[in-house]
């Protein structure tokens, strides 16, 4: 198997569900269209875990997990093929890590938002580093 093919099948799936960013991502140098497009994969993952779904606890669980992989993206390790093209770039993964429990808590009924604040800051500091 070619040592691309799990992202390219990972993007692939996320473009399924994004159609419109073949037209978007023209407006894009060449160069930076597979981190845009990686970037917004892990978004996409990271809102899904958050707010799909009728049962909380397995978004929650995968919040876990991506809280855990993006403090190894910010050690140097990657086990998610998105990894492979967001990782070795200098971003605040850690610090974004640290803020994924604001998403979880946020969908419980009277939840406190106000973490959500800091989720969206961590968001836009690591868009503003890739």
């Amino acid at each position: 198997m070619h040592a691309a093919a799990p992202l390219e099948e990972t993007l692939r799936d996320w473009r399924a569900q994004w159609p419109e960013w073949q037209v978007a991502e023209v407006f894009l140098p060449p160069p930076q269209r597979l981190r845009a497009a990686a970037w917004l994969a892990l978004r996409a993952q990271l809102a899904q875990a958050a707010w799909g779904g009728s049962d909380p606890r397995p978004g929650a669980a995968k919040l876990g997990w991506w809280a855990e992989e993006l403090q190894g993206w910010a050690q140097g390790r990657r086990r998610h093929p998105l990894g492979q093209a967001l990782q070795p770039l200098a971003a605040p993964w850690a610090a974004l890590a640290q803020t994924l429990p604001a998403l979880a808590a946020a969908r419980a009924p009277a939840a406190d938002s106000s973490g959500l604040a800091d989720c969206a800051a961590a968001q836009a500091a690591v868009a503003a580093a890739l």
